[in-house]
């Protein structure tokens, strides 16, 4: 299979113009509202960075799911996932900006604010500033390093067709899952979690992962049905491709509606101040709007749309609900944010309040993945053509 001819991608002048448009709109408004507001443009970029790391870390989660199992329907779509992943080291790039903007966004970095704070002084050997960076780079470490093997493996076997590189991926993958399920649990805490630094709650990790991953299910069919139309795919995947990823989106959509609903489930039947102050600042002064928008864009609309068969074979129906899920996922990530601003503001309560700035700059932030990760396709083969189940994936139908 090395040999088989696989079309190269080339994304249009037409449409890198416009991801170059929007990616400098969303600059410009990053700075205007810096202008205006230092602090929300340094939560706006945090709640942007994080928008862009769900993708990488949907990619390689994906990747390392399909080897472990032995999945050979998804092989002639890997190679997206692969793409995906391989946008981790820009995502870490972003991260520094994190780091450069920590005083703005964490109130544990304030010596001030944590002396005279029992909890946040009981924190503080884990919550300080050294090993909050020590920890940062950890993270991208493992995620970087994880996707590089993989994919150095697939790449490896399009050269020489070596199966056992698709026994040692397998095997690394378990590995690589581990790592990939602790480290990205800590990050939530640590990069999102801990701008409420006085919060509860254990189940905030896995709705971190619910969320990116549902959300990077929806990129990779958009990436798949540009492929496909573009006609790069046309002869290694079919509908029934599509029809697994919409069914995948379609479970995910119900899981994350199940693990969102059991965070608030159990802080609210507990009743414990230091738990429920969180969805009290966020279902109040207009937050509770965006909490119903939620459900209605990660929940309602996919579970119910998806939910007939010629749904997930439709792409008029599909693609809408993917961006709609797309849209859900950057709403949630600005609701889980903004709130917290009170706490660098010494206020009470933030007010919900989104402008064309807030959308122009998560415009900007997923133009730029867009355009990130159809660089990287342009530059490698969309086909993995030496894995030895390419044929039977070709040839996949439910």
């Amino acid at each position: 299979m090395s040999s088989m001819m696989v079309p190269n991608y080339r994304m249009s002048f037409k449409s890198k113009f416009l991801l170059f448009a929007f990616i400098a709109v969303g600059a410009l408004c990053l700075q205007l509202t810096h202008t205006e507001n230092a602090t929300k443009a340094w939560f706006s970029y945090l709640t942007g960075s994080v928008f862009f790391l769900g993708f990488g870390l949907c990619g390689l989660f994906f990747t390392a799911i399909q080897h472990i199992t032995s999945a050979k329907w998804s092989v002639s779509l890997r190679r997206i996932m692969e793409a995906m992943a391989l946008t981790l080291p820009v995502a870490g790039i972003l991260g520094i900006g994190i780091y450069m903007g920590i005083h703005h966004l964490y109130e544990w970095s304030h010596p001030s604010a944590v002396q005279g704070d029992v909890l946040l002084e009981w924190k503080a050997p884990f919550l300080n500033e050294k090993f909050f960076t020590i920890r940062l780079i950890a993270y991208f470490s493992i995620w970087t390093l994880s996707a590089a093997y993989l994919i150095r493996n697939s790449f490896r076997q399009d050269q020489s067709g070596d199966e056992k590189l698709t026994l040692k991926s397998r095997r690394g993958s378990a590995i690589i899952l581990i790592l990939f399920a602790l480290s990205t649990t800590l990050a939530a805490f640590d990069i999102l979690k801990s701008i409420e630094p006085h919060w509860f709650s254990t189940m905030f990790g896995i709705h971190f992962f619910a969320g990116f991953f549902q959300a990077g299910l929806a990129m990779i069919i958009f990436l798949a049905w540009a492929l496909y139309s573009s006609g790069t795919l046309k002869n290694f995947v079919n509908m029934d491709h599509f029809y697994e990823l919409a069914k995948f989106l379609y479970g995910f959509s119900i899981f994350w509606g199940y693990i969102a609903f059991s965070e608030y489930m159990l802080i609210w039947y507990a009743n414990l101040p230091e738990e429920t102050f969180w969805f009290i600042q966020r279902t109040s002064h207009g937050w509770e709007w965006v909490a119903i928008a939620l459900l209605l864009l990660r929940l309602f609309i996919p579970m119910l749309v998806l939910l007939p068969y010629g749904s997930k074979r439709n792409f008029k129906i599909l693609l809408p609900v993917c961006a709609l899920v797309l849209i859900g996922q950057w709403l949630e990530l600005y609701w889980f944010t903004m709130p917290a601003m009170r706490l660098m503001d010494h206020t009470d309560f933030v007010a919900f309040s989104m402008g064309w700035k807030d959308i122009g700059i998560g415009l900007g932030f997923i133009s730029l993945f867009v355009l990130v990760v159809s660089f990287i396709m342009e530059k490698i083969r969309m086909v993995p053509t030496g894995d030895p189940d390419l044929e039977a994936s070709i040839h996949h139908h439910v």
